[in-house]
């Protein structure tokens, strides 16, 4: 018997002692966690305002561009590129006249801007700003104001747009408007006021061009050019070989939407079979509804611009007569659209293209993809296309007044 109390004494003061030890590690667990709560919450806080100050730092960050100083001769004449404007003058400008603003025109309406902003300062109080209005009305009195073409060059795609639109952009005649702005193939949901807003703001005395090579192809756009714009206006329209201009532009919707790796493990056989298969029916005859197709049927939609503008209002340019004297395109350029003879064979590299601006040579923008092979395409699908074509060609030579080295191939 008084072994048994003793072993329930001993027992009693084991589980004591195990509840004692379990409420020292609580309170010591809980004393930690007091002690480390104000200093872990602290370093949240400082967290959260490092990111926000530096969130306002970038926010407010205004890089200084790049001044240019020198001046660069761009053909025979001098262009000097200035001090880009200031945050403030660049509002000003957005506001009036949106972003497509010739930076030729940046000198004298920064002079302007800052002459009327002083004299607005200094008689009204205003704090560094002027009304959107107040800048029209600055920009309409030097002439300086948006204006739809004069001039817009139709097409037709892949026939050389891009390089000639790149050789009249260094006329100072002329104000070229920098991507194409598809109104008439498009967007259709607007007006014409939609129009004008992205077209370049020429200076006094310049004529403002447009490109859109989809046009040519688009039925309504005659009819649509001839209701909102000038009845006096004209057309720029560039042709090639018809099955060249086919196969280019296979190949240039084949690089858009295809992935490089795919290109690479293209062959020229492989072209040709995928180019087949597009523009050829199951029994061997021309689909005359694809794109690549009608897009060389230059007749078919030649004769719906007629309909509407007289023959002498286009000037229609021949991309391998181009190539081989470029110079002679754009004097034809020229005379066609009266303004100043300006191109000579000085202002061009020795490969006859390229134009000298300072030290440098610049090319037009190239839209080859080296890694994607040219259709071998066979004699006999080349025969099945000329003839398809020459009939249509020689219909052409007709409406355009004029022969082509391709129309009887």
């Amino acid at each position: 018997m008084r072994i048994f109390h003793r072993e329930r004494e001993r027992r009693q003061f084991n589980n004591g002692e195990k509840k004692r030890t379990t409420h020292n590690l609580d309170m010591n667990l809980a004393q930690m966690t007091r002690q480390w709560r104000k200093p872990l919450f602290g370093l949240i806080l400082l967290t959260i305002a490092v990111v926000v100050i530096f969130q306002v730092i970038l926010s407010n960050h205004h890089p200084q561009p790049r001044r240019r100083t020198k001046a660069k001769k761009h053909l025979h004449m001098q262009y000097v590129w200035y001090n880009p404007l200031t945050p403030q003058e660049n509002e000003f400008v957005r506001n009036a006249v949106g972003k497509t603003i010739d930076s030729r025109l940046l000198p004298p309406i920064k002079q302007l801007l800052l002459k009327r902003l002083r004299r607005a300062q200094s008689t009204r109080g205003l704090n560094g700003t002027l009304p959107a209005t107040v800048v029209k009305k600055i920009l309409h009195e030097e002439g300086i104001k948006s204006r739809l073409p004069d001039v817009i060059m139709i097409g037709a795609k892949k026939t050389g747009t891009n390089a000639l639109k790149f050789y009249l952009e260094f006329h100072p005649q002329l104000c070229v408007t920098g991507n194409e702005v598809h109104y008439y193939d498009r967007h259709d949901q607007y007006d014409v006021q939609w129009y004008k807003s992205r077209l370049r703001i020429p200076k006094k005395g310049q004529l403002v061009l447009e490109k859109t090579p989809k046009y040519f192809v688009t039925k309504s756009a005659p009819s649509d050019i001839k209701r909102e714009l000038a009845s006096n206006i004209k057309f720029i329209l560039s042709v090639r070989d018809p099955v060249e201009r086919l196969i280019s532009d296979f190949r240039f919707t084949t690089i858009l939407e295809t992935k490089k790796t795919w290109r690479r493990k293209q062959s020229a056989e492989s072209q040709a079979k995928l180019l087949i298969s597009e523009i050829m029916t199951a029994e061997s005859a021309i689909n005359s509804s694809h794109p690549f197709v009608y897009t060389s049927d230059y007749a078919l939609h030649f004769k719906e611009w007629l309909k509407y503008f007289k023959p002498g209002q286009f000037l229609i340019i021949e991309n391998s007569e181009m190539k081989a004297n470029v110079v002679e395109t754009l004097h034809s350029v020229e005379r066609f659209l009266g303004i100043d003879h300006l191109y000579t064979r000085d202002v061009f590299a020795a490969d006859g293209m390229s134009v000298k601006v300072g030290k440098n040579n610049i090319t037009a923008k190239n839209t080859k993809d080296p890694k994607l092979p040219y259709p071998a395409v066979s004699k006999e699908v080349n025969k099945v296309l000329r003839d398809y074509y020459r009939p249509k060609n020689l219909e052409f030579e007709r409406l355009a007044g004029r022969s082509f080295p391709w129309s009887t191939l």
